[in-house]
């Protein structure tokens, strides 16, 4: 199986010549032995070893230890740094949360510690305005002081300055020297939950932000106590009872009166002076009140701001805070989301602002207390970016506090970062490259200034980082943090500017304001003299001061960077990962192990169909396609990994299930290289092409039967669906793959129909449908899109793809650099963005070499050494060879084929008996192997001659039409002896046919392309036969009849020519009208068109190839019929044009039966020989004198005669050269010999041979004549006369006709035809009138002599051919010469035409 992905981590080694960095490419659970070879070659070395600190590694350490961690600082051949995690610790540390150092932390031991810029200093700092020696500290056992050693710019705690004195430190209060602030802390957070990951890594879960909101408070402070109202007397009623006393008194004459007069005057001054006195002691009493009631306020007051100074701080952790956390690994890493209020806000430092405190005053009116030392925060994603104006050093040591924010605060995928910078600048900015959250194709650097053409490559990756965040899952995507350190050409800055709706945030700094690119709307501007001091500025919010500023020196962020770069989310959500190896996701570990043996089980459920097909946004993504099927739609663009995953959906599957519980069926219309691999599966029952049209209809025409055969299955049974069948009943679900279903819904229409049929009746049966395209617009029909409730897309080149299959536009924004990128739902659920996971193709960093080792120079990505080039295999194709080891290995059954496997190319008659058990009937002989698919099935085909009937074999050159023939040929007569199998052909092809049919006791007559006679005399005699048996059935079965053509066009052509009255209708009519006499005619033609005389004719018609795929269409095959595949044989039988693979002839054998006495005889009519020869008379006294043999001829052969008693005498009529007086001579030396008086009359007799028993007259010599018939005496003679026309006028020829009253005496006259037909005197006259002669290489009108029609079939043109002619009958005949007797009687030709007589 193949091996886990090795995986690469970073090293940073420390050596004597300097610090480099290493990639390592290597499976985690290596030894740190297997490293060290390939180190030593990289850096060439003779030798390595590796420190941590002050331990040297063992070689056996496993690389998944900690020390070997990614990011880890190591010493190369000698003692290294000592790990930040072995850094001595205290649960109180010195943080500086401000200033040039801030970031820094430094424990805190009991003891005295200086602060200050000094050597002798235990906190070192780096603030040009602290003195070397600036603050004393002191830890105690339970308290902390701080004093000021005279440091030039003094120093304040918490706003008090500090002097000489030792003073309280309390926690959390700030001291403020120079530019920087420090703090004291606690230990921090707790710590993270963490788990071991791939590659060094370790997967932190930073569990849930506990941290309380920043809340508002509310000081109501106490109003001013009321005035005392002033006392005055009341003279009236001082003065009105003295005056009625006195009144009274006087009046009255009453002195006593005088004493109430005056008792009410001191009565009244009495009580007005103690009213005076209590209400000055009540005005005492509520001021006091007053003033305590306000400095417990003020109290509460300052408290409070303090709580919220604190509590902002929390909300926004300074540098050190962050950096403890990072090193600790503490709960307070990773805290923010993408979704939190405050995502993306980084603080920048302190300053003057508004708290969360609200002062109330007693008569309304409230206020918010400022502050001086309130967190002076950036919302990056409010400002849309930040441009920092000043000096570089401390303008980057503000990004650099920026960047170490986001990357501390956001887990990877949370925030992204990029860098655009110059080679001058990287510098700077090296130590990003441990961060996780910058990849290494998001680092550009390019001289400045670039024009737009140099910055092409940035606009490339920008525009694909905006393709991909145009895709939204539940909600925004992680933010990108784009740091602008360099000039950027015009369109790069315009993208960056229109990007911020995408999430992307630009970071910028320059020297002053103007050099700004005008990214965001927040601008920091450095002042002072150090830069510690700054003025933030955003658009339509003012301006807001910061008194010290946080810069992150490039010692402490590496630091950060280095801390943080082996962390890794423990959950995905925060990003996708951009390439997936299936064989690595854990619910894909249930894989054969290297050796075989199997690391996990496959599932024998039957209701269950899952595979792995990669991850989502949550982990792992499966589907089963028994629940959110059962059937598929895919749909994706060129080049979006719709392909792959199709791959991985059937490795998938196969890893999960045995083969006897799920089999594929690979449908390619690309060509078929995507499944290429796959179709190896012991799973895999059959793979289809687009270079097999007619491959595909026949597996539709398969798959129904299939659908029939699970059907009768349930229903024997007795049960509802496949899931329900018991476990012994061997029934796979079938899944059906068709890659880019678009294409072969074009070409096959049918076949669209028929899937829509499966997946109607497919769910119950175990049938499921897996339908990819390119384009779903307009394939994807209702139907199909009503029962493929399980959807997957890929890329889309439109929203309306997009919506065919999702319903939504998502798919369409899909980043074209991520392909297997794609949204899955399932029913009517929402769609579920994931990243398909890779099977195929060459294997991810996966090395056959062991662990590699390169040096890495950053911006470089990390990879190994060029020379390790990548295992040549794919996954797919070790994980097909192992499955199918492990099929063997447990003796599982393989899944049933829909379709019986596909045709030989090749099949030999002995290979064709083996398949079929069955022995078939004498007479039925098998030529092929038919394919049926809509019944699974494979039959032989089969000729039966009982049945008789005429079959056509049309096809192109070596299309194996004579082939056809020579195989029933050979089949026929091995099955059938020859008293029961009587064979002709008719060769118009290359002349095998006819040479194989040489010597075969079943043998009648084999005509070739050039005897138009002999073909026309045998289709008569074949009619003759055909007729007498229909007209008179035979008590006994005749033989059977083959007749074989081979080139029927041809033929017809031929007998058209030849015989114009009949032409090609007597072949026709035979091969329409033979088998009910028990003739079967096989022909073989270039092409039949259907409904034409010779299509028609036939009951059965073969298809062999053709030239062109267009003389299908002629033939009457429809193109999407005609297979792709097309060898030797291969035919398409009947309308139904079902192929079918004739079989090769086999060898003919050596021996038959014998004979049965009295058999009938095959048919023979034989080619004459050219030159025969007879052997003249033994004696004059055998047989009948005038009994003329004039040579072979006749329909069989046979010598033929003419009994010249009979006919008075012969006419020989032929041009010069056709051998009439050879025919002449040959006549009168066997009269001669026969005992017969031969006289020929000559024009003179100086040119007589002087042969025996012949005598030479001259046509002048009418007394010899007399003389000559006088001394006959009754004995019978012949007149031998050539040519006649010289001798017209001669006396004896003149007597002739006299002769005619002679017994016995006969005359041969020869001549030509127009001559003899010229003659009105003389012998020539009467013969002509007996119509008997003998007519040698006749031409037209010959036949006039004797009064007949001869055929217009012309006989060979040689001497001696020509036609015998007897009583108006002609029959073609050879003229034989003579030869002395001892030659043997004559033989009748009985053979076949290439045997000839022995003459």
């Amino acid at each position: 199986m193949p091996a886990r992905s090795p995986t690469t981590r970073c090293w940073t080694l420390v050596a004597p010549t300097g610090a480099l960095d290493v990639a390592v490419s290597a499976r985690d659970d290596d030894r740190l032995g297997a490293v060290l070879p390939p180190l030593a070659a990289a850096l060439r070395l003779p030798s390595a070893e590796l420190w941590s600190g002050s331990t040297r590694l063992d070689d056996e350490l496993p690389l998944s230890d900690p020390a070997l961690a990614h990011g880890a600082l190591l010493g190369l051949g000698r003692p290294g740094p000592r790990p930040a995690a072995a850094a001595r610790s205290s649960a109180l540390q010195l943080h500086v949360v401000g200033g040039p150092d801030a970031g820094t932390a430094v424990p805190l031991e009991r003891g005295r510690h200086v602060v200050g810029r000094g050597g002798e200093a235990t906190a070192r700092l780096t603030d040009p305005d602290v003195s070397r020696r600036h603050l004393l500290v002191e830890v105690g056992t339970g308290d902390l002081t701080v004093r000021d050693l005279g440091s030039s710019n003094g120093s304040e705690l918490d706003g008090v300055p500090l002097d000489g004195e030792p003073r309280p430190w309390p926690a959390g209060a700030p001291i403020r020297l120079g530019s920087s602030t420090l703090r004291t802390a606690g230990p921090g957070g707790a710590r993270a939950t963490l788990r071991p990951g791939d590659g060094g890594r370790l997967r932190l879960d930073p569990g849930p932000r506990l941290h309380p909101p920043r809340e508002d408070v509310e000081v109501t402070f106490p109003a001013a106590p009321a005035a005392a109202p002033s006392r005055r007397l009341a003279w009236v009623a001082v003065a009105l009872p003295a005056v009625g006393g006195v009144v009274l008194a006087w009046v009255l004459d009453a002195p006593h009166f005088l004493f109430f007069a005056l008792l009410s005057p001191v009565v009244a001054v009495g009580t007005w002076l103690s009213d005076r006195w209590s209400g000055r002691r009540s005005s005492r009493r509520a001021r006091a009140t007053h003033a305590a009631e306000l400095t417990a306020a003020r109290d509460r007051l300052a408290a409070a701001l303090r709580a919220d100074e604190r509590a902002a701080a929390a909300a926004h952790p300074d540098l050190a805070a962050l950096t403890t956390a990072a090193r600790r690994r503490s709960t307070d890493l990773w805290q923010r989301r993408r979704g939190d209020a405050d995502a993306l806000a980084v603080r920048i430092g302190t300053g003057p602002g508004e708290s969360r405190v609200a002062r109330v005053e007693s008569d309304g009116p409230r206020r918010r207390e400022p502050s001086d030392l309130l967190p002076v925060v950036v919302e990056l994603a409010g400002t849309g970016g930040l441009g920092v104006a000043g000096p570089r050093a401390p303008a980057v040591g503000v990004l650099s506090a920026v960047l170490g924010q986001l990357a501390a605060l956001h887990a990877p995928g949370e925030v992204e970062l990029a860098l655009l910078t110059t080679p001058d600048r990287l510098a700077d900015w090296a130590w990003l490259r441990w961060l996780p959250h910058l990849a290494a194709e998001a680092v550009h650097v390019h001289p400045a200034p670039p024009a737009d053409a140099a910055d092409g490559d940035s606009l490339r990756w920008f525009a694909a980082l905006l393709s991909r965040r145009a895709v939204a899952q539940d909600g925004a995507p992680g933010w990108v943090v784009v740091l602008v350190d360099r000039p950027v050409g015009a369109r790069l800055l315009a993208a960056l500017r229109t990007a911020r709706s995408a999430g992307v945030v630009p970071l910028a700094c320059g020297s002053s304001t103007a050099d700004l690119p005008g990214l965001g709307e927040a601008v920091l501007q450095l002042g002072g003299e150090t830069g510690g001091e700054a003025a933030l500025l955003r658009s339509g919010a003012g301006r807001r001061s910061a008194t010290a500023v946080d810069r992150l020196p490039r010692r402490v962020a590496a630091q950060l960077a280095r801390d943080l770069a082996a962390l890794a989310p423990a959950t995905v959500d925060a990003a996708l990962p951009r390439h997936v190896r299936l064989l690595d996701l854990p619910a894909a570990r249930a894989v054969p192990a290297a050796a075989g043996a199997p690391s996990g089980g496959w599932s024998r459920a039957r209701d269950t169909l899952v595979a792995t097909l990669g991850r989502t946004a949550t982990g792992d993504l499966s589907v089963d396609l028994c629940r959110h099927g059962p059937h598929a739609l895919v749909a994706g663009t060129t080049g979006s990994g719709k392909s792959e995953l199709l791959q991985t959906l059937i490795a998938g599957l196969a890893l999960a299930h045995p083969p006897d519980r799920c089999s594929f069926l690979l449908v390619d219309y690309k060509g078929g290289a995507a499944f290429a691999e796959a179709a190896a599966l012991p799973h895999t029952v059959g793979l289809l092409t687009d270079l097999a049209g007619a491959a595909t209809a026949r597996a539709l025409r398969s798959l129904t039967a299939e659908l029939t055969r699970r059907e009768s299955l349930l229903a024997a049974h007795g049960v509802p669906d496949l899931g329900a069948l018991p476990d012994a009943v061997e029934l796979a679900r079938l899944v059906i793959v068709v890659d880019e279903f678009a294409g072969l819904a074009e070409e096959l229409p049918a076949f669209l129909s028929g899937l829509v049929g499966i997946a109607q009746r497919g769910r119950s049966l175990g049938v499921h449908l897996v339908l990819a395209t390119q384009r779903p617009g307009g394939v994807v029909s209702p139907e199909i899109r009503a029962n493929c409730t399980l959807r997957v897309c890929l890329r889309t080149t439109d929203e309306a793809e997009s919506r065919d299959v999702l319903g939504s536009a998502q798919a369409a924004v899909l980043p074209v650099d991520t392909p297997g990128r794609g949204y899955l739902r399932a029913g009517g659920g929402a769609a579920v963005l994931f990243q398909a996971a890779r099977v195929g193709g060459a294997p991810l960093d996966v090395r056959d070499g062991g662990p590699q080792v390169a040096r890495w120079r950053w911006p470089a990505p990390p990879a190994p050494p060029a020379e390790g080039e990548p295992a040549g295999r794919s996954d797919l194709a070790v994980l097909t060879e192992a499955l199918v080891r492990r099929a063997g290995e447990t003796g599982l059954p393989l899944p049933h084929r829909p379709w019986r496997p596909a045709l030989p190319d090749r099949l030999t008659a002995e290979e064709l008996e083996h398949l079929e058990s069955r022995p078939a009937a004498v007479d039925r002989l098998r030529l092929g192997l038919l394919d049926r698919p809509d019944v699974q099935a494979q039959e032989p085909v089969e000729l039966d001659l009982a049945r008789a009937g005429g079959w056509l074999a049309v096809g192109g050159p070596r299309s194996g039409r004579t082939t056809f023939l020579r195989s029933a040929l050979a089949e026929a007569v091995t099955a059938l002896g020859p008293d029961r199998l009587h064979v002709h052909v008719l060769d118009h092809g290359g002349g095998g046919l006819a040479a194989a049919v040489a010597g075969l006791p079943h043998a009648g007559t084999a005509v070739g392309r050039d005897d138009a006679l002999r073909t026309v005399r045998l289709l008569d005699r074949l009619a003759q036969e055909v007729a007498a048996r229909r007209a008179v059935p035979p008590e006994d079965p005749p033989p059977h009849l083959l007749l074989l053509v081979d080139g029927a066009e041809s033929v017809m052509a031929q007998l058209d020519e030849s015989d114009p009255g009949r032409g090609s209708a007597a072949l026709l009519r035979l091969v329409r009208d033979g088998g009910a006499a028990g003739l079967t005619c096989l022909l073989t033609a270039d092409r039949a068109v259907p409904g034409g005389r010779l299509a028609n004719a036939v009951d059965t018609r073969l298809v062999l190839p053709l030239a062109d795929r267009a003389d299908y269409a002629v033939a009457g095959v429809p193109a999407g019929a005609v297979p792709g595949h097309r060898p030797p044989g291969r035919a398409l039988v009947g309308e139904d044009a079902r192929e079918c693979q004739l079989a090769l002839p086999r060898r003919l054998p050596g021996t038959w039966p014998a004979a049965t006495p009295g058999r009938q005889r095959p048919l023979s009519v034989p080619e004459l020989p050219a030159a025969p020869v007879l052997p003249l008379p033994w004696s004059s006294g055998s047989g009948h004198p005038l009994l003329l043999p004039i040579g072979p001829g006749g329909d069989d052969g046979g010598v033929l005669t003419v009994d010249l008693a009979r006919t008075g005498g012969l006419l020989v009529a032929g041009p010069p050269g056709s051998g009439r007086t050879t025919a002449l001579e040959s006549c009168a030396r066997h009269l001669a010999t026969a005992g017969v008086a031969v006289l020929h009359v000559v024009r003179s007799t100086r040119d007589a041979d002087g042969a025996p028993g012949r005598l030479w007259l001259e046509a002048t010599d009418v007394a010899g004549w007399q003389t000559w018939l006088a001394e006959l005496h009754g004995a019978p003679a012949a007149v031998v006369v050539d040519d006649s026309a010289l001798l017209a006028d001669s006396a004896v020829l003149g007597a002739l006709p006299a002769a005619e009253s002679v017994p016995d005496v006969v005359l041969v006259v020869a001549g030509t035809a127009a001559e003899l037909s010229a003659a009105y005197r003389g012998p020539v006259p009467a013969l002509r009138r007996r119509r008997s002669g003998l007519l040698l290489s006749p031409g037209p009108g010959d036949a006039d002599l004797l009064g007949i029609r001869l055929p217009r079939t012309p006989v060979p043109a040689r001497p001696g051919s020509g036609w015998l002619v007897v009583a108006g009958t002609a029959q073609r005949v050879q003229v034989a010469r003579r030869d002395l007797p001892g030659s043997g009687p004559v033989e009748a030709l009985t053979g076949s035409g290439t045997r000839g007589a022995g003459w």
